[in-house]
């Protein structure tokens, strides 16, 4: 497609090529995108030194996993579909083909004793709490909820149901669910190195979030384990950052 060649007509107004790109370069998602595609460059780099490719079947499966993620199910329709994009089977061919590489290179390049060696060295990024939570208006009364917790002994679920703000988790008793150090659900960091320092049954708190009170009672805490997903996605991690490094950008 031309930068002039128009993408959508809003009112009588075309929004051309040229148009969209503009808007991509201010927003950064072209600047992405082209790291995108420089880390997809040095990974095929890197297949073809590890003499890894991917074969016409593993591509086909591929391609027929997107068509049913875009709901393309009928062959006139992906055709219709690629039209309006302006796009080429081709063209969706290299993207899938490109995943396929990245993820495949990943055992390659990243070998079992480095994800071990990299959950053995980084700890703190793996620690989860799974805790419940109540939220009130000011920090007075956030405190006295809290000498009642640990001075008098009261049932934590029961105070949340009667005294919490947030309609959410209240009903079960403020449970809140998962924190983990890559979702702390908006918490400041030092408030979670405190809920994640904590051990189970601890209450962390009253202290101020997003312009409430909140105290936290910490359910479970440990390390999540190096199972098979964790894996996955330090391997994948590490490969992404040595496709980085040889891409140079």
């Amino acid at each position: 497609m031309a930068p002039s060649d128009p993408v959508l007509k809003v009112g009588g107004k075309n929004i051309t090529v040229a148009d969209v790109v503009a808007r991509a370069k201010i927003t950064g998602a072209f600047a992405d995108t082209a790291l995108e595609l420089a880390r997809d460059a040095a990974a095929a780099n890197a297949a073809k030194d590890l003499g890894v490719s991917i074969d016409d079947k593993e591509l086909q499966g591929a391609y027929d996993d997107f068509r049913r993620a875009c709901q393309l199910y009928k062959a006139k329709d992906t055709q219709s579909w690629l039209e309006k994009s302006g796009l080429k089977a081709e063209d969706v061919e290299n993207f899938l083909e490109a995943g396929l590489l990245r993820r495949k290179i990943a055992d390659e390049l990243v070998p079992d004793a480095e994800v071990d060696g990299y959950y053995a060295q980084n700890p703190r990024e793996f620690e989860y709490a799974r805790v419940s939570h109540i939220v009130v208006q000011d920090k007075s009364a956030a405190e006295e909820l809290s000498l009642s917790l640990k001075e008098e002994g009261d049932d934590f679920a029961s105070l949340a149901r009667t005294h919490s703000l947030d309609e959410a988790t209240r009903c079960g008793g403020g449970f809140r669910g998962l924190v983990t150090r890559d979702n702390t659900l908006g918490l400041a960091e030092d408030v979670a190195d405190r809920i994640f320092s904590a051990k189970a049954g601890e209450i962390v708190g009253p202290f101020q979030s997003n312009g409430v009170a909140c105290i936290v009672r910490i359910e479970e805490c440990g390390r999540l384990p190096l199972d098979g997903e964790l894996r996955n996605r330090i391997r994948t991690n590490l490969c992404e950052e040595t496709l980085a490094e040889k891409s140079g950008v």
